[in-house]
């Protein structure tokens, strides 16, 4: 579908807060809500007037593969979008952006192309690429037609360990496992900025950083791998 839960969305505003981009593509444009979130957190508000369009000043981009998906709401959110499959026309293109966005894309895609898109998108990048996915996606088909829309591959933490400034969090419905969020920064100091500046009180921010390294510990134990199955919500740097 165009759509996805919404579960994710509050980490992909706290990656915007945290490298305040000017410029994003979005591949995977669906219904265009990456567009709203993007426009509402990184357009500046210094006038009452900010969600004029005659008065944004970040550059959007958008990639979809599935044209009919493309309406008025898009067209209007975004400054330029390209239709078609991205892992033809990200080698396409010219310019760089500060953030590159997948939005439940990689599982519609086999796996080792998948793979070789994060890396294209990586290298043009300014900040970092943010990768967003099911944690276990479901069979699914066609949907409206599209064949675009067939799930192909799941992806896990360890498939991104080449990149070296890389956060992870998987984003919990209830008890269950629902949504992975991974954020790979082109350089350290964004990945200590991400942590920083969430917006949350310090002793979440601290749990998030250094609870994880403890528990990543115990997990090697021999005795706590038997046992303990489930995998953590933050994961390792």
């Amino acid at each position: 579908m165009p759509s996805s839960p919404l579960t994710a969305d509050p980490w992909v505003h706290r990656v915007l807060a945290a490298i305040k981009p000017t410029s994003a593509l979005d591949i995977g444009v669906g219904c265009g809500r990456f567009g709203f979130i993007f426009r509402e957190k990184c357009e500046s508000k210094d006038r009452p007037d900010f969600f004029h369009r005659c008065n944004w000043r970040c550059k959007l981009h958008g990639i979809e593969a599935f044209g009919p998906y493309i309406g008025e709401i898009q067209r209007l959110l975004y400054d330029e979008i390209y239709v078609g499959d991205a892992l033809s026309i990200i080698d396409t293109l010219a310019e760089s952006y500060d953030l590159i966005h997948l939005g439940d894309v990689l599982e519609h895609i086999p796996k080792q192309p998948a793979l070789h898109l994060v890396r294209s998108c990586y290298e043009r990048a300014r900040k970092g690429v943010l990768l967003v996915m099911p944690y276990q996606p479901e069979m699914q088909g066609a949907v409206l037609g599209n064949n675009y829309e067939i799930h192909r591959s799941r992806f896990l933490w360890r498939d991104f360990e080449i990149y070296p400034y890389r956060i992870g969090r998987i984003v919990r419905e209830g008890a269950w496992p629902s949504r992975l969020v991974i954020y790979l920064s082109i350089c350290p100091i964004v990945i200590n900025r991400f942590g920083a500046t969430t917006g949350v009180p310090a002793f979440t921010r601290i749990s998030q950083w250094w609870v994880p390294n403890l528990k990543a510990t115990v997990r090697r134990m021999p005795l706590v791998r038997k046992l303990r199955k489930r995998q953590p919500d933050d994961l390792e740097m």
